[in-house]
């Protein structure tokens, strides 16, 4: 049975994909073994503040194959030049700033006052990703690739 904050994530980020980036979503059969094998992960997070304190982070992590298809749903294709991490960046991060508005309009109270942080961006392992990823975190397949989205609250 799926917690009120995997519901709230799941309902939030497939919302984002579908209606901002333009992504066919479906629920992925595993969590991190969905993934590619041997590919390198790239995290955004996003912490935020409620009524003044720091109430956590939210966390997207995917690969490179994601970040592409959502560069281009959103942003463009790249002129002349081949996509980097700098415009998987700007893309991935948005998504993520997007999403976790979402997430907390619905997760917290209606009067409760939150101040967003600007998302950070890095490569990583797998083994930095399982450090990341709880029992909470909601697994996406959008446009056949996989994505995860997390709230670790302080």
């Amino acid at each position: 049975m799926a917690s009120k904050i995997q519901e709230s994530l799941l309902r939030q980020s497939a919302t984002v994909l579908e209606e901002w980036a333009m992504m066919m979503i479906d629920e992925p059969k595993g969590g991190l073994e969905t993934f590619a094998d041997g590919e390198e992960f790239l995290i955004v997070e996003m912490p935020f503040l409620c009524d003044g304190k720091p109430a956590g982070s939210t966390f997207a992590i995917a690969q490179r194959p994601l970040c592409n298809i959502v560069f281009e749903n959103v942003l463009g294709s790249v002129e002349g030049d081949e996509m980097t991490d700098v415009h998987r960046s700007d893309a991935f991060r948005e998504l993520l700033n997007i999403v976790t508005g979402h997430f907390v309009s619905d997760y917290f109270t209606d009067d409760a006052v939150v101040v967003l942080s600007a998302p950070t961006f890095h490569v990583a392992q797998r083994d930095e990703v399982e450090k990341i990823v709880n029992a909470e975190s909601a697994y996406l397949i959008a446009d056949e690739q996989p994505v995860v989205f997390t709230y670790r609250p302080n």
